[in-house]
């Protein structure tokens, strides 16, 4: 799948009280907007109930990584 603005998707933390955990974010921004980065980097406005983070340029995981996005999984 191709990252666009508007799609929900997963950040994992660095660190802290939320590290390992995903924390739902919103892509704010694509590659498309910004020709020097990497395909599947993108800008993100992540959602928790005890905060909120906004980050440019976040690199795609397809398996769940620190500092990194991924696509949720598919439930049936």
């Amino acid at each position: 799948m191709k990252p666009s603005v508007g799609r929900i998707v997963h950040y994992y933390t660095l660190g802290g009280a939320f590290s390992g955990k995903p924390i739902a974010a919103t892509i704010t921004e694509t590659a498309t907007e910004n020709p020097y980065r990497s395909p599947m980097d993108v800008g993100i406005f992540g959602m928790h109930h005890e905060a909120s983070i906004q980050l440019e340029s976040v690199s795609y995981s397809e398996k769940p990584k620190p500092g990194c996005w991924s696509w949720p999984p598919r439930v049936a």
